[in-house]
């Protein structure tokens, strides 16, 4: 994947973020997925970074909106 490609897959991600968690401000949304994916920065892989930071940023909000 290119890295075109990634900055897409994630901006459609954002998107699809901030559509089920519309209580979550946009700034927190696109702050949380910048986080996590650099995490990935290592990553010599990068096919699946876009799906791995959608999980887990989902993950983050899901929790953060129960325990907060």
């Amino acid at each position: 994947m290119t890295p075109d490609e990634e900055a897409r897959h994630l901006a459609v991600a954002e998107v699809e973020l901030r559509d089920e968690f519309p209580q979550v401000p946009a700034y927190a949304v696109r702050e949380a997925i910048e986080v996590v994916r650099k995490a990935f920065d290592p990553a010599k892989i990068r096919d699946y970074v876009p799906l791995l930071v959608t999980r887990d940023v989902r993950y983050r909000l899901r929790h953060h909106l129960v325990d907060g």
